[in-house]
């Protein structure tokens, strides 16, 4: 395998020869072929997995009500020079767009809340991708806001718990399917021995916990919840390990991490693994209706993929 310093440049020897991926971060693109001098465009997971429901109407519903609260709050509390931030005599109550606006310009409406999640699962990814690759325990006094400490804090009980108990084999590289025409960076792909992990509750009140063990694919997640896309997520980074030449993962499991500080939930997920053509079908018909065509893939190599596909369907 080689990487490049930035990460963006992978190549395997999979049961289809030689595949090489070149994934740019900035506009999130990867382009994927036989070799970096003939590469396709190819979707990422991400794009798959949109036209699965996450059901967020009750996220909408509890951004919009804290955003009117934070209001209500900087109208009665928050002053500067005596006068309050917000001068509720001035909103007219009577025309939500109005409200809407005033969110915006306070930060408080969903593409900031949404933008803000982005930006604490990077900053989680970083620092975890610092303790696999270079050993430097995620440490919550190094970060100045309460929230993002409160991540950190729970990133590094996971870390804690995985200390001495893990064999990392892929971390945060890209992989693709050259049958599907997909690609995407899972998180870590790793052996795990015995390690004691936290599976429900919170670190101070009573936690549950479990064992892991063997070869592990692991999704960290900042949300407050396992989405139904995440199993779907796992399962075709499973397969691109697979196509890229690694065996394939005894469990593929989201790691929850909390924002209070209050520990990590380890959640197995099912696989989906006989369906991914389903979806990349539903995704094709939508989006790229010209198909995908597999680079001269050597015959072998298209039966050995058509006969797993029943395998994992039986």
């Amino acid at each position: 395998m080689m990487m490049e310093a930035d990460r963006s440049k992978a190549q395997y020897e999979g049961s289809a020869g030689s595949i090489c991926i070149d994934f740019e971060p900035t506009a999130h693109q990867y382009g994927i072929g036989p070799d970096f001098e003939s590469l396709d465009l190819v979707p990422s997971v991400s794009d798959i997995t949109e036209f699965i429901p996450k059901w967020l109407t009750a996220w909408g519903q509890g951004i919009g009500v804290k955003g009117v609260l934070e209001i209500l709050r900087q109208s009665c509390f928050d002053e500067v020079g005596g006068v309050s931030r917000v001068d509720l005599s001035r909103l007219p109550v009577d025309d939500p767009k109005a409200v809407i606006q005033t969110m915006k310009k306070m930060g408080l409406d969903h593409d900031a809340v949404r933008q803000s999640a982005a930006d604490r699962g990077t900053m989680v990814h970083s620092a975890f991708r610092g303790w696999i690759v270079n050993g430097i325990m995620p440490n919550p006094d190094d970060y100045s806001t309460g929230e993002a400490k409160g991540y950190i804090r729970s990133l590094q009980m996971f870390c804690e718990a995985m200390e001495g108990k893990i064999k990392p084999i892929v971390c945060e590289e890209p992989l693709c399917s050259p049958t599907l025409g997909l690609a995407g960076t899972p998180d870590l792909f790793a052996e795990v021995d015995g390690a004691k992990v936290q599976t429900g509750g919170n670190a101070s009140k009573r936690p549950n916990f479990g064992t892991a063990d063997g070869l592990c694919l692991i999704d960290l997640k900042t949300s407050a919840q396992v989405y139904m896309s995440h199993a779907w997520q796992l399962s075709f980074y499973h397969r691109f390990l697979e196509e890229c030449g690694f065996p394939p993962p005894t469990e593929r499991v989201i790691v929850l991490i909390k924002a209070n500080g209050e520990g990590f939930n380890w959640k197995p997920q099912q696989d989906r693994l006989g369906a991914l053509r389903s979806l990349v079908d539903v995704f094709n018909a939508e989006k790229r209706p010209e198909g995908w065509k597999h680079w001269s893939a050597p015959e072998n190599h298209l039966e050995h993929l058509a006969k797993w596909d029943r395998e994992v369907t039986a």
